[in-house]
């Protein structure tokens, strides 16, 4: 539109272009979705599972109360699981692998790469939990890590297990469930000083929380994560 189409329609330069301004950031946000999920599904070809798409907590079979307070699935993209994984900085056979809300246990099968002592999923929608201990079973990608499993379980009742820990948060919960377990992780540590890395990934995860903990500070820091450590103290 010219000035004086505009000065008929009694509209701002801003105001004509921002549907198109829309358009253009929802074509973005498309492709951006587009491409994550293709590259899903390129991972679950290869390795013969499927972790891939979107499952809302209204489609599923969950256990406890806590189903309100739930994020849907949606799994990281493998591109930026590397990406973080490489990250963790820790002799890995010391360290049990803790994913809360593990979902089709995409995280679980590609932090296998590494040769944690134990490596657990924490699901408790039974479909996404059934489908990960399918995956367990006809994954064919690279394994260091042989004791791996799925537990179906509610966060907020799962025992924190001893020895050093990392802990993978991927927008699991929201903060009711995310302050019980953080105070399950709380009591953990205070009668098991360990030492615990903890991974949060995407801005949606709620790190305040892990901030809170006593003893926990920030180690890294990436658009994609936060890496946070807890480190007993010495005597």
């Amino acid at each position: 539109l010219d000035d004086k189409l505009r000065g008929y329609a009694g509209l701002r330069g801003d105001e004509v272009w921002k549907p198109y301004q829309m358009i253009a950031e929802n074509w973005r946000r498309t492709k951006a979705h587009l491409g994550v999920f293709l590259k899903g599904k390129a991972y679950d070809w290869a390795h013969h599972v499927d972790t891939t798409g979107i499952v809302q907590i209204s489609a599923l079979t969950v256990l406890g109360k806590n189903g309100t307070f739930a994020i849907q699935y949606e799994p990281v993209s493998p591109d930026e699981l590397t990406e973080v994984l490489q990250q963790i900085d820790v002799r890995f056979e010391d360290y049990t692998f803790i994913d809360f809300g593990s979902g089709k246990g995409r995280v679980l099968l590609m932090a296998a790469r590494y040769p944690f002592r134990h490596i657990v999923g924490v699901e408790f929608a039974k479909e996404l939990h059934d489908i990960a201990v399918k995956n367990l079973a006809t994954f064919s990608g690279p394994r260091q890590c042989r004791k791996i499993e799925s537990i179906h379980a509610d966060a907020t009742d799962f025992a924190i297990p001893g020895g050093p820990l990392v802990i993978f948060l991927n927008n699991p919960f929201r903060h009711p469930v995310m302050a019980a377990v953080t105070q399950n992780l709380s009591i953990s540590l205070q009668a098991d000083p360990r030492d615990v890395v903890f991974v949060c990934v995407t801005r949606w995860t709620l790190t305040q929380y892990i901030e809170r903990l006593p003893g926990v500070r920030e180690i890294k820091r990436a658009p994609i994560f936060k890496m946070y450590r807890f480190t007993p103290r010495t005597e």
